[in-house]
């Protein structure tokens, strides 16, 4: 089988190669998919890359796994000892973050990592929401998001952003949306009732005040966004540069301290129930993916760097040869 893989830290254009490997083989719990779909993740470029700094979670010095991609939807082809809950033919997807192996023809993971399908949905659908699905409905449910509320999302045309202001409308609040002048449109036909162009005007001098802000790319003060929540608003961000995430860790309680306002680093919980419920919402038509892009296998590099160049709404996604 043919697998983009990685030695070293860098752009996914110098660092990655497509090379052959042998198809790898099912173990205990396992199942092995043919690969029809992979989601483009920002954690992706980040892991590629080597930055930010606790990118190299995975690998201090050098990459530990050579071969990335968590959003993954195929055909389960073979399967482990112990697996009965699927058989070949099975058309699965998941969020194999941390155990990783989606940027390759066929890939093996964990029988509990995944989901069927849903009837009629594509593959390409289907590997499109799992992980930023989980970015979007997580908060959503930790604030108790009530009808009326005034919600602000930055970062609001990303693959997360673009379902959190769907979701966010769903449940009756009120969606200021925060990405790049260029995006807005699509913004703005996903319900949210104000679009704001960061390159133009500094949201947190507006007088509205949030009772939740969702940051997918936390790079301003916390001490900023605290002028703009109510009383007992809640801040959640996902990521971002360094220095904001180690104020967060270290400093995040006292921001907090007085009064009943909120601050938190959103940590992705690879939750099934969460999946299926996005899987849900979706094959009925209440919440709609955005694709921002489609690249054939062979251009998973040029892929990452368009998530990189920061102009893409939506999911980049990467479909297979033969799928």
């Amino acid at each position: 089988m043919k697998a983009f893989e990685y030695y070293r830290y860098g752009p996914p254009l110098k660092v990655m190669t497509l090379v052959d490997k042998p198809l790898p083989q099912p173990g205990p719990g396992e199942v092995r998919l043919r690969l029809h779909a992979v989601g483009i993740n920002g954690a992706d470029w980040e892991i590629t890359a080597g930055t930010p700094l606790y990118s190299r979670i995975f690998g201090l010095l050098r990459p530990r796994n050579p071969t990335l991609g968590s959003d993954i939807a195929g055909v389960i082809d073979a399967v482990g000892p112990g697996v009965t809950e699927f058989k070949t033919g099975d058309a699965v997807f998941g969020d194999v973050f941390a155990i990783w192996g989606g940027f390759a023809e066929a890939a093996v993971v964990p029988a509990d990592k995944l989901l069927p399908i849903p009837e009629g949905m594509s593959f390409t659908t289907a590997a499109s929401f799992p992980q930023n699905g989980t970015n979007a409905l997580q908060p959503i449910r930790d604030a108790d998001l009530q009808p009326g509320h005034n919600v602000l999302i930055l970062g609001a045309c990303g693959a997360a952003g673009t379902l959190a202001i769907q979701l966010a409308k769903r449940a009756g609040a009120t969606v200021t949306a925060v990405d790049k002048g260029i995006k807005l449109d699509l913004a703005r036909d996903l319900g949210a009732d104000l679009v704001i162009d960061y390159q133009r005007e500094d949201v947190t001098k507006r007088a509205e005040r949030y009772d939740l802000i969702l940051d997918y790319f936390a790079c301003r003060s916390f001490r900023a966004y605290r002028r703009i929540m109510t009383p007992n608003g809640k801040y959640f961000f996902f990521g971002g540069s360094v220095t904001a995430l180690y104020k967060m860790l270290m400093f995040g309680w006292l921001y907090a301290r007085k009064g009943g306002q909120t601050f938190k680093l959103e940590a992705v919980e690879q939750s099934l129930d969460k999946q299926r419920e996005m899987a849900d919402l979706i094959a009925k038509g209440t919440i709609k993916p955005v694709i921002g892009g489609t690249y054939p296998f062979k251009d998973i590099p040029q892929a990452l760097e368009r998530l990189r160049m920061g102009d893409a709404a939506g999911k980049l996604m990467v479909t297979f040869p033969n799928a």
